[in-house]
């Protein structure tokens, strides 16, 4: 709905993510290692902890453990300090202007 203030989900965050990056969101969901997922993956986790979602949550959605989770949005967050770019994708994940079907 155009003007909502309602949160993304935990899974919308990670499609905007791949989506963002031009990969697939079942990657982003899914296990892999390579960092052309693993970096959305990050993306999605910590700009899902930044909108009030704990680490037991957004792993459930993930289907990881919560400390995964915790070491994502670590990670995530070191490489947003660092990296403009990453960072800008981070914010704009949870803003619905960002997010084109």
């Amino acid at each position: 709905m155009p003007g909502s203030s309602a949160k993304p989900t935990v899974r919308e965050l990670a499609y905007r993510a791949a989506q963002a990056t031009k990969t697939c969101p079942k990657d982003v969901l899914g296990r892999s290692r390579y960092a052309m997922h693993v970096v959305p993956r990050w993306a999605a986790m910590l700009a899902a902890h930044r909108g009030g979602a704990s680490y037991a949550h957004i792993g459930r959605q993930f289907g990881r453990d919560h400390t995964t989770v915790m070491h994502a949005v670590r990670c995530g967050a070191q490489r947003a300090e660092t990296d403009p770019e990453f960072g800008r994708m981070v914010e704009s994940l949870s803003t619905r202007e960002n997010c084109h079907g």
